[in-house]
């Protein structure tokens, strides 16, 4: 994670919000809320309140991998696990 948190690009639209004092990116699917989405059957990008549809959301290119390397970790994969368990 320290790894990361030294890649990402930093913005001002991640770096400063309601969340905290650090950088906070989203990934996966959006239906609405106002996220730049990318529809790639129809091949555009929407802002995803104009039509609520889902589509994936968005970052940069470089932001994009560190968040799949993130996501595709074992540690975070556990995680993700042991939160949507019963326990």
């Amino acid at each position: 994670m320290k790894r990361a948190q030294r890649r990402i690009r930093r913005t001002k639209k991640n770096s400063k919000h309601r969340r905290g004092n650090f950088v906070a990116l989203a990934a996966g699917v959006s239906f609405g809320g106002g996220q730049k989405v990318y529809i790639s059957s129809l091949d555009f990008w929407i802002i995803a309140d104009e039509l609520q549809v889902p589509g994936n959301l968005v970052n940069t290119p470089t932001n994009t991998e560190i968040l799949n390397e993130i996501l595709e970790s074992t540690a975070f994969i556990r995680l993700a696990g042991f939160a949507n368990s019963k326990h």
